[in-house]
């Protein structure tokens, strides 16, 4: 059965907005012209929240590292919102943008192509803001249970959750008495399940997929849910 989304419209909670190779348009490529980019006003299906940040950041954007090539807005599950700019320059000084957005919920991360991500001005604590998740948060959680409601976890029950994210599948399986095992890369997406909330807690494996499954008990099932380019061959060999 297919399974409408609650909302239609003003559901996705993170955009990615690319910079135009003379840096005077930030927005979103047109259809099938990929080389160009046009400036964002709206996104009718991004939130609110990430609109209302992003026409208060647009009316600034000359606050922005000359070298930006890309803009992310994200809005996390805890309420925080975030802004991750991407670019080869030298690191940022985001203080005099946070200064004149003048809100203190936002997260300014600065993302060097070759580097780790780091937040450089607001709130450094909280939900891992880079951490994979499906842009329609509802609607994903939704796919989710049902996903795993079709595994029917049970005690006894040995359950891999590959590409797990801050663990939300994991969960499920631990909460139906399964022995869940969760692997995934990001350290801060692990850290931030590991401490979230009592109750059962799955075993956390941190490290790539494909490098770490000989540490993991023989499973009886095994969601995943992979990066866009999808898994190495060795993962569905083993």
């Amino acid at each position: 059965p297919i399974t409408p989304s609650p909302a239609g419209w003003r559901y996705r909670t993170k955009l990615t907005l690319a910079v135009s190779r003379d840096g005077e348009r930030i927005g979103l490529h047109p259809l099938e012209r990929p080389d160009e980019v046009f400036d964002l006003e709206d996104c009718p299906i991004a939130t609110e929240a990430l609109m209302e940040l992003w026409r208060a950041l647009r009316e600034r954007r000359t606050l922005l590292p000359p070298a930006t090539r890309s803009v992310t807005l994200r809005a996390d599950r805890t309420g925080g919102i975030h802004v991750v700019v991407g670019g080869a320059a030298p690191r940022w000084d985001a203080t005099p943008l946070a200064t004149a957005i003048g809100r203190t919920d936002v997260s300014y991360w600065w993302h060097p192509p070759d580097g780790a991500p780091r937040v450089v001005a607001g709130p450094k604590t909280g939900f891992p803001a880079l951490a994979f998740e499906q842009g329609n948060a509802v609607l994903a959680d939704a796919i989710r249970r049902s996903a795993v409601a079709a595994l029917a976890p049970a005690p006894g029950m040995t359950m891999w959750d590959l590409y797990g994210g801050v663990g939300d599948a994991a969960r499920l399986m631990a909460d139906a008495g399964a022995a869940a095992w969760s692997v995934e890369a990001d350290r801060r997406a692990v850290e931030w399940d590991m401490q979230r909330r009592p109750g059962p807690n799955p075993a956390y494996v941190r490290g790539l997929v494909e490098e770490t499954l000989h540490r993991l008990p023989s499973p009886d099932a095994v969601p995943m849910n992979p990066r866009r380019v999808g898994v190495q061959s060795r993962v569905p060999e083993a």
